[in-house]
């Protein structure tokens, strides 16, 4: 079964080059920085690592080394609030007003000016039913992030928790303590993620 790589890396136009997979080392990685995944060499993958390789190798080293494996700990999903982008409907209209640029623009015979459309508070989009809410990705709820404690002084972001969840058969080494990457696996994936302090 293949997975869908790309969920672990940078969204376009964060910080640094991680915002696609790349191969290394006849592997395929994707990364943003804070959890990392390999899997087999996929030939659709043609970018070249994009960072020195002796940085990855101290990465990956840990991961490659971990032996103690076990099912993920249970543990309890941060509640989700009401989306306050579209008030719980998953849908937003595009703003009247600013035609959903968050700006509006006006010009007298002296100057020209730009400034936060107050209708939307400079989102471009008020309560409708228009287009998918951005804020929520139309679920109409969020799910704020938090530490999850995992046991020995080890906290993890919910978010990469749920997303290492995802994958089937996810196992987690969590005997390396709070200052190591910790080690995950899978059905032909291996990867790890930083521990967050609580």
């Amino acid at each position: 079964m293949e997975i869908d790589i790309k969920q672990f890396c940078t969204p376009t136009g964060y910080y640094g080059r991680c915002d696609e997979p790349f191969t290394y080392s006849g592997r395929t990685y994707a990364t943003n920085g804070h959890i990392i995944v390999s899997v087999p060499l996929m030939k659709s993958v043609t970018t070249e690592i994009p960072m020195k390789p002796e940085s990855l190798d101290r990465v990956i080293e840990p991961i490659n080394n971990a032996s103690k494996f076990e099912k993920i700990p249970a543990w309890e999903q941060p509640p989700k609030r009401t989306c306050a982008s579209c008030n719980g409907t998953g849908s937003v209209a595009r703003c009247p007003e600013c035609e959903g640029s968050g700006e509006i623009e006006f010009s007298n015979s002296h100057n020209s000016y730009s400034d936060e459309c107050k209708t939307c508070d400079g989102f471009g989009a008020v309560h409708g039913d228009e287009i998918e809410c951005a804020s929520c990705d139309g679920k109409g709820t969020i799910q704020k992030s938090y530490p999850i404690n995992m046991g020995n002084g080890i906290h993890i972001n919910s978010d990469y928790l749920l997303q290492i969840e995802s994958l089937p058969g996810a196992e987690i080494d969590l005997s390396h303590g709070p200052e190591s990457i910790v080690p995950f696996r899978s059905d032909g994936v291996i990867g790890g993620v930083m521990p967050m302090r609580a």
